[in-house]
């Protein structure tokens, strides 16, 4: 009885699993249905993308998926955000008379190079904690709002001008643009003395511009005999024969034209210049006021950009491909120059280790040359002196030097003296 009822109980069990089966067969079919699809869906979106497709159905997909046109150390730039702009950027040109249309190409590396650039100032200024807060915000549309009559006015206007809103403007303009400022500003306060990175030389400098070079060099000598060039200056801001007198704000190197700036950025604070420089403006005499060292933001995002990684993943230019290709060439001209200093290094030391060599040898070879010199010379003695005493106990008297002969005669001499000697002592 046992027996029969397990064995019912499993027919029971093997028809309720036939019959869910099904179900969890369909609901399996279900879930690999939706990955292809999702996997379709995801591939032609960025087929499309690829192609930049601007249809609503296309953005919508791309915006779902977070499409990026482009990344730059990492950081998507949105496929959304590159098709809006360059939309509003074609829009500005189109309604614009003022300004020639630049080509397709040039307006997308436009859009493009500015959104990367606030992607690194984006980037940049978390590092630092730099934030752009409602009060700033609110300061700047303050300020916008100021030159219009009305805030209808000016939406009216930024909707001519770029097709956008007043709110979109200060999301898309304004905010970035203050951002860069506030990096900006905190960049430079960081500069110490010349020695640091991106650091330029600026200089404060006063000016006096005459119509000819004769009234110039009237007072350049009034000057040069010790008259105050401040109090000159003041006095002729109201002569007919001065164009301008005033003082230039704080000046980087490429700001002025080349002959101003050479004497400009070789004058010591207090020092007015000894020459007088002529321009297409006229003819000037300058006493710099200032000098002072900041961190240039413009070489630093420069530079940035250069050492950025930058990856292009639809059919669009990479608009610093040229400024990445140079700073690669230079980059691989230095590490020439290094490899060539290293070889000529190399064959000095080489060169250097022969010669050592060589003159270790040689003295070597000098001092094995005087042993062996010594060794013949003692050989000679000792055949000479051989000979000599063979002679002497052979008998052989004649063969004796003269010398020897005198010393002889003196030795027999010598017992006759000693005794005429003792017989005066007795006397």
């Amino acid at each position: 009885m046992e027996e029969q009822k397990n064995s019912n109980s499993i027919v029971e069990q093997t028809k309720i699993s036939r019959k869910k089966s099904p179900i969890k067969m369909f609901a399996v079919g279900f879930v690999v249905l939706l990955i292809i699809s999702f996997i379709g869906i995801f591939s032609y979106t960025v087929v499309n993308a690829k192609n930049l497709s601007t249809s609503p159905f296309t953005l919508g997909l791309t915006k779902f998926f977070h499409l990026s046109a482009a990344k730059i150390n990492g950081i998507g730039i949105s496929y959304n955000d590159y098709i809006d702009e360059l939309k509003n950027l074609n829009y500005f040109y189109d309604n614009q008379t003022d300004y020639t249309k630049p080509t397709n190409l040039k307006i997308s590396d436009q859009v493009l190079s500015r959104l990367m650039v606030n992607a690194l100032v984006n980037d940049l200024s978390k590092k630092e904690k730099i934030k752009i807060t409602d009060e700033d915000v609110a300061k700047i549309k303050e300020d916008f709002l100021s030159q219009y009559p009305s805030e209808d006015k000016a939406e009216e206007d930024l909707m001519l001008r770029y097709g956008w809103s007043l709110e979109k403007y200060l999301t898309k303009a304004v905010k970035p643009l203050l951002l860069a400022e506030k990096l900006q500003a905190r960049f430079a306060e960081t500069a110490t003395d010349e020695s640091e990175p991106f650091v330029i030389k600026q200089t404060k400098a006063s000016f006096i511009l005459f119509k000819t070079k004769i009234q110039a060099q009237s007072i350049l000598n009034k000057i040069e005999a010790g008259e105050n060039f401040s109090t000159l200056a003041e006095e002729l801001k109201t002569k007919n024969n001065v164009l301008e007198v005033g003082e230039w704000g704080w000046l980087s190197q490429g700001q002025m034209v080349e002959s101003l700036e050479n004497v400009i950025f070789n004058l010591e604070p207090g020092q007015v210049s000894d020459e007088i420089i002529q321009t297409e403006s006229g003819f000037y005499l300058i006493r710099v006021e200032e000098c002072r060292f900041v961190r240039d933001y413009l070489a630093f995002i420069d530079n940035a950009i250069k050492e950025s990684k930058i990856k292009i993943l639809v059919n669009i230019h990479n608009p610093f491909e040229a400024l990445q290709k140079r700073k690669k060439q230079v980059v691989n001209d230095e590490m020439l120059e290094k490899e060539e200093i290293t070889y000529e290094n190399d064959e000095k030391a080489d060169l250097l280790d022969r010669e050592k060599n060589s003159q270790v040898d040689l003295s070597d070879n000098l001092e094995d040359l005087f042993q062996d010199s010594q060794e013949e010379d003692m050989l000679i003695d000792e055949d000479v002196l051989i000979e000599e005493v063979e002679d002497i106990e052979g008998g052989n008297i004649d063969d004796l030097t003269e010398e020897d002969a005198y010393l002889d005669e003196l030795l027999e001499e010598e017992p006759s003296m000693q005794e005429e000697e003792m017989g005066a002592e007795e006397i």
